[in-house]
């Protein structure tokens, strides 16, 4: 926790009470998202920004996404 509040100064311990309130060690569940939604996430990306460390930008998602949609549906 410590270097988190170096990064983020403002977050506090009791921040993450809020959206964690019954702890879980072992394992953690988040609802699938579906295709539209996929698409929508996708879509919205703005091709003007520059990629991260991969060095993969928002167009280059954009270009690949029919290939690799139902994969990411997987993860």
């Amino acid at each position: 926790m410590e270097e988190l509040n170096k990064m983020h100064p403002n977050v506090t311990d009791t921040d993450f009470v809020k959206y964690c309130d019954k702890p879980t060690k072992t394992s953690m569940f988040v609802t699938p998202d579906g295709l539209v939604e996929l698409q929508r996430l996708v879509s919205g990306l703005i091709n003007n920004k520059s990629p991260g460390m991969d060095n993969i930008g928002p167009s280059l998602v954009k270009l690949v996404f029919p290939a690799i949609c139902f994969p990411l549906l997987h993860i």
